[in-house]
C-alpha cells in the first residue's frame, strides 16, 4: 500500500490565497450591502478560511525560526 505524501503550500502560495480570500470577503460585504447576496453565510465561511490561512502562515513562520 502506497503512502500519501502531503506537501504543504509555500508561504507565497498562502499569501496569494489570503489576498484572494480578502478580496472575496470585500465583494461579499459589498453585495450584502446592496441586497444582492443570496447566501449571507458566505461571509462567515470566508472569514474562517482567512483565519485558517493566517494560522498556517504563522505556523510556517514559527517552524522557520
Amino acid at each position: 500500500m502506497a503512502t500519501k505524501k502531503t506537501t504543504e503550500p509555500t508561504e507565497k502560495d498562502l499569501q496569494a490565497t489570503l489576498a484572494q480570500l480578502r478580496q472575496d470577503l470585500s465583494d461579499a460585504r459589498r453585495s450584502l450591502a446592496g441586497n444582492e447576496l443570496p447566501n449571507p453565510r458566505v461571509i462567515a465561511s470566508t472569514r474562517k478560511e482567512i483565519a485558517r490561512t493566517l494560522t498556517a502562515i504563522n505556523a510556517q513562520k514559527k517552524e522557520n525560526l
